[in-house]
């Protein structure tokens, strides 16, 4: 498909050209799904420090609790 001097047609080249930019687009889209996934990943993270720090929040109560007599299950510890 080559010319007489050993060049590609305008239309060859045009179309390498059009197949290019269809794949830097693509590539786009794959860092914009990459980006979008990295921020549901921070999402969920945060979301997992949230609970933890519910966790952490409800351990200090029974901690609490069980320093002025009271047990998780109702019971007392004092006399």
């Amino acid at each position: 498909m080559k010319r007489a001097d050993g060049k590609l047609p305008n239309a060859v080249g045009n179309d390498n050209h059009a197949e290019v930019i269809d794949n830097l687009a693509d590539g786009i889209d794959n860092r914009a799904e990459v980006i979008d996934n990295l921020a549901d990943g921070i999402d969920n993270r945060a979301e997992v420090i949230d609970n933890l720090a519910d966790g952490i929040d409800n351990r200090a109560e029974v901690i609490d609790n069980r320093a002025v007599g009271e047990l998780p299950n109702g019971r007392s510890n004092t006399p």
